[in-house]
């Protein structure tokens, strides 16, 4: 018969162990009911004897079960392990024997000249150190990697061992650190490995979401989460409700998406699951699988918090809220659209800390960021950014926005939506149901004496011919357009209808821009390049280059990639192309004019990414084409 210890801040306890699951919380049903620790849930951790072995599962506990001061999902314990929830320790015996032999209150292995473990608080009235609880050093047992094994048995680099679902005969891979507890975890196609998270026990398996990823430094315990007219709805450090799984939830996935510095998150309804994917670094990544009914709470909390109706299930609808964490506030843009199975739920992450704030942190080349730096120092001019959704163009507006002075210039922007604030800048959100649209806030604008104005998008005739003269008349405008590259850029706005004689003198500079993956520094290869590789980067024969190609390890999510880079084309105006645009050219001969210029086009700059080792060939190739 094993026995189980409970030595909290006012006794020590046994328990004795005969079945199969011992649950341990401040729930009244629980085979251990500890009522003097408020950290505790009230179901929190079991054990579970299954195939001969004790295995430790957090019951997605609000401040987690810990075994070395780390959190987990799953171990398996051996004799005497020691783990902790809340400020109470817990040791295990495997047998009657065993437990017989150790002091209660006491660390195995203890000499008798350490302390005993105290029964009580201490002298100050705060609780006793895990030191004080235990008479051994938690420092000194994280230190020493052969007295690591005195609390629980771990594998892979101190990771914990996948463990089956009991009556789950299926084996877990070594490997898979550490593996879901849950019966409905959805495996994720070979072809995009999932990243190696845990995933928590009971109904959903997403608890290990806010353990995923680079730690930001906060936890679960310092988010507040405000609604859509910025009351605060559950405060930092506020105790969160054994029922409240659907908050709970909610903390868990914007956590994990902070620490994957993912941009969206998608919810998505299936037959009787809903799949939760993060986009990050562009690409789709599966992490976990929820039940229907914990998916369906979840969206409606968030629709409560965006002030949309819950009941309205078959309509597209919109709304935002918002996260403040240590350092940073968060904002999330929410769109819900009906599906098969349900409404899709997508999420879109607005995290100031996770996209470059500066022009000097975009890693441009030396040439492009001066140009862009002399542009915004401009009194009156044009400088337009280009390139599809989800190439950066806003990030980049919004860099060289914040390079100019708020101070002494008048700025006004005009955004659709507003996706984060700039101080000194007045910001104006695009409502077309009110008729605020693009072309009626501009002359709005004009009327309100700015120096600078930053226009979302140029997306018709009306505002392209507005935001030109605009520029002649002693404004900086600044805004994105979507085109393919910069020679596009001034075709489409010829097709548009503005007047050549606007385009070349109002137009200062334009970029076009792309994203491509930063290859792992951790996992990255060099490889030959193949024929057909050196004729893409235009490599010579004489050229001796290697290039690297993606492998996938566990710090990228098995994905061979960490981070995007930008890829960059810039036009500059002068006298020979202004005169140029003047008559009109074709989209070759405006080609051929640039190139006799020595024109750097975004397939250039994408060669020297790859041929620096910091993109794949692959991956450039795909998002610019390379040759």
């Amino acid at each position: 018969m094993a026995v189980v210890e409970v030595i909290s801040r006012t006794q020590t306890k046994r328990y004795p162990f005969s079945g199969t699951t011992f649950v341990l919380g401040r729930g009244p049903d629980c085979a251990a009911v500890i009522t003097d620790d408020t950290l505790i849930s009230r179901h929190h951790c079991q054990v579970v004897k299954h195939k001969g072995r004790y295995v430790l599962q957090d019951l997605k506990s609000r401040n987690g079960t810990r075994v070395l001061g780390k959190p987990i999902d799953a171990v398996k314990l051996i004799d005497s392990g020691v783990f902790q929830l809340g400020n109470t320790y817990v040791r295990f015996f495997f047998t009657q024997a065993a437990a017989d032999a150790a002091e209660p209150g006491r660390h195995p292995g203890t000499t008798s000249a350490r302390p005993a473990a105290p029964r009580a608080r201490t002298a100050t009235g705060d609780p006793p150190s895990m030191e004080n609880l235990l008479g051994q050093s938690a420092a000194s047992v994280a230190q020493d990697d052969d007295e690591i094994y005195d609390v629980a048995e771990l594998v892979d680099d101190d990771e914990p061992e996948a463990i089956p679902l009991v009556g789950d005969d299926t084996p877990s891979p070594k490997h898979a650190t550490p593996s879901a507890l849950s019966s409905n975890v959805s495996s994720t196609p070979a072809s995009a490995p999932a990243p190696a998270v845990s995933m928590g026990g009971g109904a959903s398996n997403m608890g290990a979401l806010g353990r995923i990823g680079v730690d930001p430094g906060f936890g679960i315990e310092s988010l507040s989460l405000l609604d859509s007219r910025g009351q605060t709805v559950h405060a930092a450090g506020a105790e969160l409700s054994d029922t409240n799984e659907a908050l709970a939830h909610l903390q868990l996935l914007t956590l994990g998406a902070v620490r994957c510095s993912a941009s969206d998150i998608h919810l998505e309804p299936r037959q009787h699951t809903a799949g939760v994917r993060l986009r990050v670094d562009g690409a789709m990544l599966e992490v976990c699988s929820v039940d229907a009914d914990s998916a369906r709470r979840l969206m409606s909390m968030i629709k409560v918090l965006c002030n949309i109706d819950i009941s309205r299930k078959s309509v597209i609808q919109e709304g935002h809220f918002s996260l403040e964490a240590p350092g940073r506030n968060i904002d999330y843009r929410v769109s819900f659209a009906p599906a098969m199975y349900g409404q899709k739920m997508v999420v879109r992450v607005l995290d100031p800390m996770s996209s470059p704030q500066q022009l000097r942190d975009m890693d441009m080349p030396a040439d492009v960021m001066q140009a862009l730096k002399n542009t915004a120092d401009a009194a009156t001019g044009m400088l337009l950014v280009c390139g599809p959704t989800g190439s950066g163009k806003t990030t980049t507006l919004y860099a060289a926005l914040r390079g100019i002075d708020a101070t002494t210039r008048n700025v006004i922007t005009i955004e659709d939506p507003i996706e984060y604030e700039i101080h000194g800048v007045t910001q104006i959100p695009v409502d077309a149901g009110e008729g605020h649209t693009f072309s009626v806030l501009l002359r709005t604008c004009l009327r309100q004496d700015p120096d600078v104005i930053v226009l979302g998008e140029v997306r018709d005739q009306d505002t392209a011919v507005t935001a030109m003269q605009a520029a002649t008349t002693g404004h900086l405008v600044l805004s994105t357009l979507h085109a393919t590259d910069t020679v596009s850029t001034v075709l489409r706005l010829l097709d548009l209808g503005v007047e050549p004689y606007l385009i070349s003198s109002t137009l200062n500079v334009v970029l076009a821009q792309r994203l491509l993956r930063k290859l792992c520094e951790s996992c990255k290869e060099p490889v030959e390049p193949t024929d057909a590789q050196r004729q893409g980067l235009k490599l010579s024969g004489d050229d001796h280059a290697l290039i690297h190609q993606p492998i996938g390890c566990e710090a990228c999510f098995g994905t061979g990639y960490a981070g995007r880079v930008g890829v960059f084309e810039l036009l500059a105006t002068d006298d020979s192309l202004r005169d140029l645009i003047l008559s009109k050219p074709s989209l070759v001969d405006l080609r051929n004019s640039l190139i006799e210029r020595g024109f750097k086009t975004l397939s250039d700059h994408a060669a020297q990414r790859v041929l620096a080792g910091q993109c794949s060939y692959d991956d450039a190739h795909r998002i610019v084409g390379l040759g």
